[in-house]
């Protein structure tokens, strides 16, 4: 990165923060650089009350029959787990967690660290109250026994509802989400698992660490 490409991330990140420039200069210290290189933890998965409040929401509600779990292991993170069926019109396994409206600027994105079982996941975020409606979503692949960690961007998030991509519909608004979930869907029927290690809010992507 160079020094025009550093200034523009900085001028760009303290008008999001309110900050006044004038004439284009400003004082910064290594320090206030240093924490915004730090991505910002959501959760902290090595203790329940800090672990977020979370709900499962599977395909039962349209008749399904799939299964999931959540809980917290010991070694300090999160465990979804279940089985997905396809049966009476099921296909997914999904669970949430509540934001109370979270404004994320000015970050970019959302970095997630976990293991997986080589079958695909998505990260939801939801604007609304409401435990139906519009989903913004990302798919992550991952692969079996192995910790990754990936940048999801906000701009990327698609639009969906009830598993139709809605390529119309208004970007996702990054003052107000309310909701983030994870699911597992696309017919991939059969056991999984999913373990979290961290998720976290990133500033810019030529920040990831």
């Amino acid at each position: 990165m160079n020094e025009q490409q550093f200034r523009k991330i900085l001028m760009k990140y303290f008008r999001k923060m309110g900050f006044l420039i004038l004439n284009g200069s400003f004082l910064i210290s290594v320090n206030q650089v240093m924490a915004m290189q730090e991505p910002r933890d959501l959760y902290d998965f090595t203790h329940q009350e800090t672990s977020g409040v979370w709900m499962i929401v599977n395909d039962g509600v349209m008749g399904g029959i799939s299964e999931s779990r959540l809980s917290l292991d010991q070694q300090g993170f999160l465990v979804f787990e279940g089985r997905v069926s396809l049966d009476y019109g099921g296909g997914f396994a999904s669970v949430r967690s509540i934001l109370n409206r979270l404004d994320v600027d000015p970050y970019d994105g959302i970095l997630i660290r976990f293991k997986g079982d080589g079958k695909r996941y998505q990260l939801r975020l939801r604007q609304g109250d409401r435990m139906d409606g519009v989903a913004y979503f990302r798919h992550f692949e991952t692969k079996i026994g192995e910790w990754e960690e990936v940048f999801l961007p906000f701009h990327s998030f698609q639009a969906s509802y009830r598993g139709r991509r809605l390529p119309d519909y208004p970007k996702l608004d990054t003052t107000r989400i309310s909701q983030l979930g994870l699911m597992i869907s696309d017919k991939q029927e059969g056991n999984f698992r999913l373990e979290v290690q961290r998720i976290a809010l990133y500033f810019n992507e030529h920040f990831q660490t």
